[in-house]
């Protein structure tokens, strides 16, 4: 369709004041069988070795309240339980997901690290492991 057209059924205050004609890539059809794209129902790859249990040689945290309050949190906002290993936008995590889990972490009293503190620090594991470090720091 070209330009013209689509601007007939436009106001004019709605008509570009500058455009620039750009040539589309040519998109190739691809053959084969067609993937759903992966949800948190059909789940992410669980980041495991293959006898089935987490990365040994990865650092945990120690067990105590942070430890089972912040995967229950996630477990509950994200519908699924979690484990160390969970990225939390694998998992389904969004912005507004983040800023409901600093919210509970406030409420519970929990130290509160930045939205990008969080984006950085994503799996389970490592999220404990800075909310553990700013409660050392408090």
């Amino acid at each position: 369709m070209a330009l013209n057209e689509l601007l007939e059924g436009l106001a004019n205050h709605h008509h570009p004041h500058r455009h620039s004609e750009v040539d589309a890539p040519h998109r190739q059809r691809k053959t084969g069988p067609v993937t759903a794209p992966r949800t948190p129902a059909a789940g992410p790859p669980r980041h495991r070795s293959p006898g089935g249990e987490s990365d040994p040689a990865a650092p945990r945290p120690v067990s105590g309240g942070i430890t089972e309050d912040i995967p229950r949190i996630w477990s509950r906002l994200l519908k699924t339980e979690v484990g160390p290993d969970d990225n939390f936008f694998e998992w389904g995590g969004n912005s507004l997901l983040v800023l409901r889990t600093l919210s509970e972490m406030q409420r519970r009293r929990i130290p509160k690290p930045s939205v990008r503190e969080f984006h950085d620090n994503s799996t389970a594991a490592q999220f404990i492991r800075l909310v553990s470090g700013l409660e050392a720091n408090t």
